[in-house]
Parts: C-alpha cells; sequence; structure tokens
C-alpha cells in the first residue's frame, strides 16, 4: 500500500512586519528542553502541558479541550458498545467513535510534544502537487503465515484539476501474489480544488477498489471502499504548531472473498476504515523538501494485518501502526519510504518522478 497524497511543502512566513518576525524568531530561540519534558510528564495524560510550561497558554487550553473531545468520543462509544454486548448488529459506528476518539486524543499529544519541542516553523503553503507521478520501489513483507517476501512495487498519480486517481501494484518476485489498487478521489477544499484554504488543510471523498490474488492458497479478495479524508494545519491552532499537520479520514467498504476450490462459494464482509496520523512538513521547494508521517491505520485487509496482542501471528481486533516519508530532491525526483508493524511487518522503499507543471 502506497500514499500518493500531495504533499504541503512550501514555506513562507505570515505577515506581521518585522517586529512580529523578531518576536517569532525570539520565541523560537527560547530553550525547549523544560517544555519538552513537561509534554512528556504529566502532558501524556494532560495534553498541553509542554505548551503551559513554555508560556503558551491559549495553545495550551486548546489541546486540552482537543484531548477531552477525543475521551468524550471514546466515552461516546465504549458506553454503547459495553450495553449493547458489542453485538456486530451495532458495533460498526460504536468502534467508529471509540477509533476517531483515540485519534483526537493521540494527535493532541503529538501536537503538544512537536510544539514544545520545535516552538514552531515557518508558516507554509501547500504544494498542489504535479499533474502526473510514478513510482517504481522495492517492497518486503514478513507475515509467517505466506510464503511471500519480496515485492515489486509500481503506483502512480493523475491529477486533473480536483481529481487524483492513483493505480498501485505489489507484485511477488518469490511466490504468486499481486494485490492491485485503483483509487479516484475529489478534492472538495484545499489546493487543487475550487474552495483554496490558503494553507495545508484539504477535505476529500475517495472511493476505491482493490484486488488481491492469493493463486497458491487458492483465495482471492476484491474490495470496494468509499472514505472522506481530511487534512488540517496545525497552524490553524497556534503558530508553535506551525510546520505540522493533523489528518483522519473515516469509511466503509465490502469485501467479496472467493474460493478456487469447487463449491467452496464466497464470503462477503464489512470493512470500518478509520485511519489518523500527524506529519511535518521539512524542506522547501527547489530544495530537498517533502514530509514525515506517523499513522494508525484501522484496517485489517492489507499485508500487513491488524495488531493481534498477546496472541502470536495473526489478524487481530486492532489496526496497525506505521510510518511514512515522502522527500523531493527538487522538482522533478524523489524517494518515498515506509514502515508498517501490525500482524505482519512491511516495508518499502522507491524512487519517484514528477512528470508535467504545478499549476
Amino acid at each position: 500500500m502506497l500514499l500518493l497524497a500531495s504533499p504541503a511543502v512550501s514555506a513562507q512566513p505570515r505577515g506581521g512586519g518585522p517586529a512580529a518576525t523578531a518576536s517569532e524568531a525570539a520565541r523560537r530561540a527560547r530553550p525547549r528542553a523544560l517544555p519538552f519534558a513537561a509534554a512528556v510528564v504529566p502532558g501524556v495524560l494532560v495534553h498541553g502541558s509542554g505548551h503551559f510550561a513554555a508560556g503558551d497558554r491559549s495553545v495550551a487550553r486548546r489541546l486540552l479541550v482537543m484531548e477531552g473531545i477525543g475521551l468524550g468520543m471514546v466515552a461516546a462509544g465504549g458506553v454503547p458498545l459495553y450495553l449493547t454486548g458489542a453485538s456486530r448488529h451495532y458495533a460498526a459506528p460504536q468502534v467508529g467513535l471509540i477509533v476517531t476518539g483515540i485519534g483526537v486524543f493521540g494527535m493532541s499529544w503529538l501536537a503538544d510534544l512537536y510544539g514544545a519541542a520545535s516552538g514552531g516553523l515557518e508558516a507554509v503553503r501547500p504544494d498542489p502537487g504535479a499533474p502526473m507521478e510514478a513510482e517504481a520501489g522495492y517492497g518486503y513483507v514478513y507475515d509467517p503465515r505466506f510464503d511471500y517476501r519480496q515485492f515489486a512495487v509500481v503506483s502512480g498519480a493523475l491529477r486533473p484539476g480536483a481529481w487524483r486517481f492513483a493505480p498501485s501494484a505489489w507484485v511477488a518476485l518469490d511466490d504468486d501474489n499481486q494485490r492491485l489498487r485503483l483509487e479516484a478521489a475529489r478534492r472538495l477544499m484545499g489546493t487543487r480544488s475550487r474552495h483554496p484554504t490558503g494553507d495545508a488543510s484539504t477535505l476529500e471523498v475517495t472511493a476505491a477498489l482493490t484486488h488481491h490474488r492469493y493463486p497458491g492458497d487458492e483465495f482471492a479478495v476484491s474490495t470496494g471502499e468509499a472514505s472522506v479524508a481530511g487534512r488540517l494545519d496545525m497552524a490553524r491552532l497556534g503558530s508553535s504548531l506551525a510546520g505540522s499537520f493533523a489528518e483522519m479520514s473515516l469509511g466503509l467498504g465490502a469485501e467479496l472473498t472467493s474460493y478456487d476450490v469447487p463449491g467452496a462459494g464466497a464470503d462477503v464482509g464489512e470493512l470500518l476504515l478509520v485511519r489518523f496520523g500527524y506529519g511535518v512538513i521539512v524542506g522547501r521547494p527547489g530544495q530537498l523538501h517533502g514530509e514525515a508521517t506517523l499513522y494508525y491505520d484501522h484496517r485489517r485487509d492489507t499485508f500487513t494485518g491488524g495488531i493481534s496482542p498477546g496472541t502470536g501471528p495473526g489478524s487481530g481486533f486492532a489496526g496497525f501502526f506505521g510510518a511514512d516519508l515522502l522527500l523531493y530532491m527538487g522538482a522533478r525526483w524523489g524517494v518515498h519510504a515506509g514502515f508498517e508493524q501490525g500482524a505482519a511487518r512491511v516495508a518499502h522503499l522507491g524512487l519517484v518522478m514528477r512528470m508535467g507543471e504545478s499549476p
């Protein structure tokens, strides 16, 4: 699975004149050791502690409120889930609320860590992405349940206006296994849309089809899905968070598992799709630039599968964690690396080529 979202990478200071610029520089130059320590303890429980120690009480309050909202969502989903005995007929919206609440809770803490450690970077305007992009690379999957390990990975992105079409393929080199995927997305807000936000914030809707063949194991899985994804430029919460972003997507999917065994029939299942992450924008256009993201993905139908604590290999009730790095070395070439840990361990490294002029 490759991430092909366009990066927000261009840096420009926001206005206020020389006095404001000097004030921002002085604020960022303050010692950060104490605020960062406070963001860790007691900040892991009281979000905003790092900003409070740094003297930025307005952002500290906003992060504390964000934490409270996350905990409230967990309670709003967890209590009905408990009272209904986690019935599969009612669990989807409740689990979705719980996972989303955990995401809001986690992102408020990561924001406190980031702002306490950095004091904020220069404000940024988003890079709309090249009209065409292609990637080729290598993937590695360690899953003791299957024989495959080595993969050829290819993907691309075509961006006509507010649309994005992104095909990708993982093809095993040491086994008979292929995963093919096609995404189609429409940008509703942000760059390349009719409603620009003026920063890295975006909103888009996505539909995708995936077909994963396991010929050696005599089955295949086909998935259709739809989701809504948003990215928030964290500078909107305070200048100490400039240069970072939070993102979240929510959706539903349906999957069909077919078996290459006479009379076996097929199984139909549903997917709850929740993904959240926190990222940092690095560099500036014309030089080394890009973004790095830490994320959690609740889906369990990928190579990575779901974490299954204490039960050994398998697709557990939780999703998986990942890290993604996309760096462009100028306007044309870039590298894309990622790592995911769930029931399996997945890593990839690819070379990216951009084509066409960005608007």
